[in-house]
């Protein structure tokens, strides 16, 4: 007794020299070793709420008590000390009074680590101020049966404590918020520079990480419909510093989760906390969050994102240890988790705006591509009876969303009729997106509409957006419907009625608010009839059909159509005439134009190409076609005047081969020139028996 006295006495001359609760325990540590039986040495204090309690053991260079470090060792490095739940656990018992307990009759967190250190039994009691606990004090022994008796002792002991103990607690607790601050405060900083996906992945691994040590984490984000969740950044941890990471360079997402009844769900509908092992296999009800327990998982540290009031998201943070994560961890996710909202909310609208960046490049790109089509006529042009009609439907439905048929023969101008109706539409600010039906081969069919994401099939090294998507606000021309195979026609009511559809290798609903106009030059009534077209998708393209006319229905109109395509095509081959001889257009109206305004313009082209003097002379037989005129009788005389048209055509055949060197196909194609079909050629070159050379 005298020899604990001798060593109190030189306690109380040796702790005013303590200056953080470090001090504290060494200068302990170097009186009271030997004197008084204990392994390992240590405070809790109490915060002000008495809700929880935190520990201040720290480095102690100490070697007779190695335990002191171990015990150190379970700070997660927060810059702050552990902090634990006090209700129901030894501690809150000792803050009553002094008390002597077994290591069975100890609960608390860390039991699992004393149980380690070989403790057996412990002796604990309160430091007090006149408001009541402050702090806790005890003395841990691996040796059983070492506190009986020494209750008095450990009285005295508390006694020189007290006063020193209620300084260092201040200094504590201010130390404790220096250091949260301290660390929130680089956290947020950190992330105040994440503008993408990598960076935060980077700062959620590199910055956080060192400060909650935690195995692996999920950041999830709710779609706009609310109705699925998907991965922001997707990281594994596997060993040391190695990092897989699958960040889609082009706003894509990763693999997508039903929302409903989901983990996610539950999480985010409920404030920040600790799941353990138990609650973990409770609320686990999707794949993901299985395989995640298959993989070790026994912990989680999770909470919803949210921005402005509005749940947008869940950050995750997993451990292999079911007791790692304590309430230090959970205030420091809470403060972060507030600010990795508002980094994910500032990413997900620079990606928004990336995506509209992109479809108004694409737009571009597509509308000068459709601007430099061969065939793009840059204005309507006639005033017959005929076509004042169509302008009239024009009229009536342009400012509506209805669904239009333009029906007509090749070439009479269908794709200019519905350029004519969306330019004139509320959709008018967006480019009209075509697809010709005809051109777009069997298997490409959904990707070409539909669009596909990266990695959905061979070959598919980026994303692209399919043409139901591009047409979102705007209006989707599909020319040669009726060449739609049926199993093709099928998907495509099915979008007509829903408007929304998958891109290829996705499983995400895409929505696309796109006014449909359709042309066909096929007679839809009879194809249904025969079985090679869908009656009900018939009927909802028939909304408001426009037939255009035949050009040997509005002849009147071939005077100003040749005039137009002199000066289009004058311009182009920058040969330049007065203009085109008065018979000539009398003559050449006298001709039925089977291939319609297209075959007068690629007849205007090859004149004005042809052409030697400054006037376009035009004559009938220059046309090679069989019938000279709509439906009058064959005259006498009439007869050599076919003979002699067949020799014309034979001799223009032969010429326009020779000129292209026994070309029939593709742009520089006589066939093209000619201003007909290849296969018509063809069988012209065959009933002729011109040789080919």
């Amino acid at each position: 007794m005298n020899e604990l006295n001798t060593s109190l006495v030189a306690l109380r001359n040796d702790l005013p020299a303590a200056k953080s609760g470090h001090d504290l325990i060494s200068i302990v540590n170097r009186h009271l070793s030997g004197v008084f039986p204990y392994d390992t040495f240590g405070i809790f204090l109490l915060d002000s709420s008495e809700e929880y309690h935190y520990d201040i053991v720290g480095d102690v260079e100490d070697d007779s008590h190695p335990n002191n470090l171990l015990l150190m060792k379970t700070r997660y490095n927060l810059g702050v000390y552990n902090r634990f739940k006090h209700n129901g656990t030894s501690i809150e018992k000792h803050s009553e009074q002094t008390s002597i307990m077994s290591i069975d009759e100890i609960h608390h967190p860390q039991k699992d680590l004393l149980l380690k250190m070989g403790v057996k039994e412990a002796i604990g009691g309160p430091i007090r101020n006149s408001n009541g606990p402050i702090a806790v004090v005890y003395f841990l022994s691996t040796k059983p049966s070492q506190y009986q008796g020494l209750e008095d002792s450990f009285e005295k002991i508390l006694l020189e404590l007290n006063p020193f103990i209620m300084s260092i607690r201040k200094i504590e607790e201010l130390s404790y918020q220096v250091g949260f601050q301290g660390t929130l405060l680089k956290i947020t900083e950190a992330l105040l520079f994440c503008i993408d996906r990598k960076q935060l992945l980077d700062t959620i691994y590199g910055v956080i990480r060192p400060h909650i040590d935690y195995f692996s984490f999920g950041l999830f984000v709710l779609n706009e419909a609310g109705t699925q969740h998907y991965e922001l950044v997707n990281a594994d941890n596997m060993e040391g510093d190695s990092i897989q990471a699958d960040i889609d360079a082009a706003f894509g997402r990763h693999a997508e989760y039903e929302h409903q009844n989901s983990t996610v769900e539950h999480i985010m509908y409920y404030p920040a906390k600790i799941y353990n092992l138990e609650q973990l296999n409770r609320i686990s009800s999707n794949k993901m969050h299985k395989y995640m327990l298959a993989g070790g998982i026994t912990s989680i540290l999770a909470g919803p994102l949210e921005f402005q009031g509005k749940k947008i998201g869940m950050l995750t943070l997993n451990s292999k240890d079911e007791n790692y994560f304590t309430e230090n961890h959970l205030n420091l996710f809470k403060k972060i988790s507030l600010q990795i909202s508002i980094i994910v909310q500032n990413i997900l609208t620079h990606e928004q705006l990336r995506k509209v960046q992109l479809e108004t490049n694409l737009e571009k790109k597509y509308l000068m591509e459709e601007v430099n089509l061969e065939y793009n006529y840059e204005e309507i042009i006639g005033a017959s009876k005929a076509i004042r009609t169509v302008y009239q439907r024009i009229d009536q439905i342009a400012p509506y969303d209805s669904s239009v048929l333009i029906l007509g023969e090749s070439g009479t101008g269908k794709e200019l009729i519905a350029r004519a109706i969306h330019n004139t539409s509320p959709r008018k600010e967006r480019a009209l997106i075509k697809v010709n039906c005809a051109n777009v081969p069997k298997g490409l069919f959904e990707s070409e509409l539909f669009g596909y994401v990266k990695g959905a099939f061979t070959g598919a090294e980026n994303s692209k957006l399919g043409k139901f998507e591009l047409a979102n606000d705007s209006t989707l021309f599909l020319d040669e419907i009726g060449e739609l195979p049926l199993e093709h026609q099928a998907k495509l009511l099915s979008i007509l009625q829903e408007k929304s559809f998958e891109p290829v290798g996705s499983n995400q609903t895409i929505t696309s608010n796109f006014r449909l106009i359709a042309a066909t030059n096929r007679d839809l009534e009879l194809e249904v009839a025969e079985g090679r077209f869908r009656s009900d998708l018939y009927y909802r393209l028939m909304v408001f059909p426009i037939t255009l006319p035949p050009l040997r229905a509005r002849k009147e109109d071939i005077p100003a159509l040749c005039q137009h395509f002199l000066k289009k095509y004058s311009h182009r081959t920058k040969k330049y005439f007065q203009g085109i001889e008065a018979s000539g257009i009398d003559e050449i109206k006298l001709y039925d134009w089977p291939g319609n305004v297209r075959e007068l313009e690629h007849y205007i082209e090859r004149s004005v190409v042809l052409a030697l003097g400054p006037v376009i002379k035009l004559a009938l037989s220059d046309l090679v076609e069989e019938s000279i005129s709509e439906s009058d009788e064959i005259h006498s005389g009439e007869l050599e005047r076919i003979q002699s048209l067949n020799e014309s055509e034979i001799d223009l055949i032969r010429k326009t081969l020779e000129f292209t060197s026994g070309r029939i196909r593709g742009e520089k194609g006589a066939a093209r020139i000619l201003g007909i079909k290849p296969t018509t050629l063809e069988s012209r070159i065959k009933k002729f028996g011109i040789l080919l050379d």
